[in-house]
């Protein structure tokens, strides 16, 4: 296998884990994966940023993402020692494409929203009412367009969803919060749709009274929430209510929490590599293969 690697690295220059996978055609991912990392010839250089996933499957309930074999497929680029920089340079254009990418899905988000509000008959109540915050990949600017069917059309997206969440103050009806959710999933669907745009949007609606709920983290579902709140970023509407959501996070201890979470799995992270490294394929437990391979992941959007 390390042969295989070698001749195409040394033909086609540095590559993605993607590309490599593709041109080598190797269906054992595994054994791709560790003989790139165990060969003293290769390089490989990690693309973004790893960030908190919650996960049911797993002790502790937490992990980083992208998992580790999704990291090495679209978040690095491998090759020979002698192509450093290449590497470097391959790397620097992949995560400028990214940046821009995100840029441009925040965009649309941010130009959606405001037309949606400006358009309603109590747009300037919602927009002084109501938060509507980012999260996903597009905070970490780890946004793609790689083509991928979205979840319940199977209609082909261009890559990493935007996922908004939408929260409205104790002066915004559970009417009103009800047709903001309506004009927005009919948005959601044009988007799927036209196909000069193609994009999925995730989104959730609620008001303060389930945000107050959720911060109390009864069941796991509430600390998915609440985890969302703590990554998403302002996009429209009420600053003053997108900072009091922040510090309530603060006060209920959330924020702390989720970063001791996030050192933990950065720990954890590293001990599995090392332990996958070095192991056989048919000694891998099943928690190494649920950190090791993109398993399916938790639709956080339902809450």
């Amino acid at each position: 296998m390390e042969d295989r690697v070698l001749e195409i690295l040394k033909r086609y220059g540095p590559l993605t884990g993607s590309q490599l996978k593709k041109k080598i055609d190797v269906s054992d991912g595994f054994m791709l994966w560790q003989t790139c990392y165990q060969s003293s010839h290769i390089i490989i250089h990690k693309i973004g940023k790893r960030y908190l996933r919650l996960d049911r499957h797993l002790n502790g309930y937490f992990r980083l993402s992208p998992s580790i074999f999704r990291e090495f497929l679209d978040y690095s680029v491998i090759g020979l020692v002698q192509d450093r920089e290449k590497i470097l340079e391959k790397a620097l254009f992949i995560s400028n494409q990214m940046k821009v990418i995100s840029r441009y899905k925040s965009s649309l988000a941010y130009r959606l929203i405001k037309r949606i509000v400006e358009n309603m008959a109590e747009g300037e109540k919602v927009s002084e009412g109501c938060c509507f915050m980012i999260a996903g990949d597009t905070v970490y600017n780890m946004a793609h367009d790689v083509p991928r069917p979205e979840k319940s059309t199977g209609i082909l997206v261009r890559g990493s969803d935007i996922d908004l969440v939408v929260v409205g103050d104790e002066g915004i009806s559970s009417n009103l919060l009800k047709r903001l959710d309506d004009l927005i999933f009919r948005e959601k669907m044009n988007l799927l749709r036209n196909p000069h745009i193609r994009e999925e949007l995730d989104y959730v609606v609620k008001d303060m009274e389930k945000v107050h709920s959720q911060l109390r983290c009864k069941n796991f579902s509430d600390l998915v929430a609440c985890k969302i709140l703590y990554e998403a970023e302002f996009l429209y509407g009420s600053n003053n209510l997108f900072y009091s959501i922040k510090r309530l996070l603060k006060q209920k201890g959330l924020i702390q929490r989720f970063k001791k979470m996030e050192e933990e799995a950065e720990k954890r992270r590293k001990d599995y590599e090392r332990l996958l490294i070095e192991c056989e394929d048919k000694e891998m437990t099943s928690e190494c293969i649920h950190m090791f391979y993109p398993s399916e992941e938790l639709d956080e959007f339902d809450y």
